[in-house]
C-alpha cells in the first residue's frame, strides 16, 4: 500500500487497464466515480490510496504518451516498507 501522495490527476486513454494497475500493483481502491454534469457520461474515477489521498483519473485522453521522446512528468510512491516505486 502506498503511504504518501498529495494529489494527482491524469487523463487516461484506457480506463479499465489504468484502474487495474492502481488496484493490483499499488493497492489503491476505486472510491467513487463522477459523471459529466451535462450528460451523465463517465468523466472522473477517484482511486483511494489511504490516508485521505486520492488520484483522479479522467476519461478521454486521445494521444499516446506525448513525452515518449523526452523526460516525462514523474510521480513517486512510497510503500509501507519505505521502498520508493
Amino acid at each position: 500500500m502506498v503511504t504518501g501522495i498529495a494529489h494527482a490527476a491524469f487523463n487516461v486513454k484506457d480506463m479499465e487497464t489504468t484502474i487495474a494497475f492502481y488496484e493490483e500493483t499499488l493497492g489503491f481502491k476505486r472510491a467513487f466515480d463522477i459523471p459529466r454534469p451535462e450528460n451523465g457520461e463517465p468523466w472522473i474515477v477517484y482511486m483511494y490510496g489511504g490516508g485521505g489521498q486520492f488520484i483522479e483519473l479522467f476519461y478521454g485522453a486521445t494521444k499516446e504518451n506525448p513525452y515518449k521522446d523526452e523526460k516525462s512528468p514523474q510521480m513517486q510512491f512510497i510503500r509501507e516498507n519505505g521502498r520508493v516505486l
